[in-house]
């Protein structure tokens, strides 16, 4: 009577798991780690592509990679439209994947939506929602970050929605710049000129 017990409790256990789409312990899972090396290598081979100008493949890899929810295959495919590079340019679909990126959290899909905010590229310029973007997307300091934190430099130094602050302009420029990025340190060095003929 126990052990008839136990195999019906087993049963019904099953069945309750199967009702709320649970899969029961005895089927074979799906293994994520050939999944994740599989997206792995469509993203590499999607960047690549990219990279050579070979945009037909980078479209073709970069959607498998996206469909199997790589995080950072969106930014790229906004790139492709938003530069109509082995696809019809379309400016708005370029934004909605910008958008899917930011989302996910990537950095470069947040600097590529505040850059289409800033000027108004696939949707209404809205400066508020710029640098809230170009904000994200510079947290990490880094060197994905320095195209957000070169933004910022000259969003203060230009004053794009407000006045212009060449102190909090620099600071940017020097994190930008501490990364390596080049256009960063080119700025710095205008903007320290700028500030010396200005003293003078």
């Amino acid at each position: 009577m126990i052990l008839l017990n136990k195999k019906l409790m087993v049963l019904m256990c099953m069945a309750m798991l199967s009702a709320c789409g649970c899969t029961p312990i005895s089927k074979k899972q799906p293994d994520l780690s050939t999944q994740n090396n599989q997206n792995t290598a469509n993203l590499e081979t999607a960047i690549n592509a990219y990279q050579q100008k070979n945009y037909a493949t980078a479209l073709t890899q970069f959607q498998m990679a996206d469909s199997a929810g790589n995080k950072i295959a969106p930014r790229y495919l906004g790139l492709l439209y938003l530069h109509g590079y082995g696809v019809k340019k379309d400016e708005k679909l370029a934004f909605s994947q910008f958008q899917r990126a930011a989302q996910y959290g990537d950095v470069g899909g947040q600097y590529w939506l505040a850059y289409c905010y800033e000027n108004g590229i696939g949707t209404s310029q809205d400066l508020t929602l710029a640098k809230q973007y170009y904000v994200q997307s510079a947290q990490r300091a880094d060197y994905s970050a320095a195209p957000a934190l070169f933004a910022l430099g000259r969003w203060y130094e230009k004053g794009v929605s407000g006045k212009v602050d060449k102190n909090r302009a620099a600071n940017y420029y020097q994190l930008a710049a501490a990364t390596g990025y080049t256009e960063a340190q080119d700025a710095l060095k205008k903007l320290n000129l700028d500030t010396v003929k200005t003293i003078k």
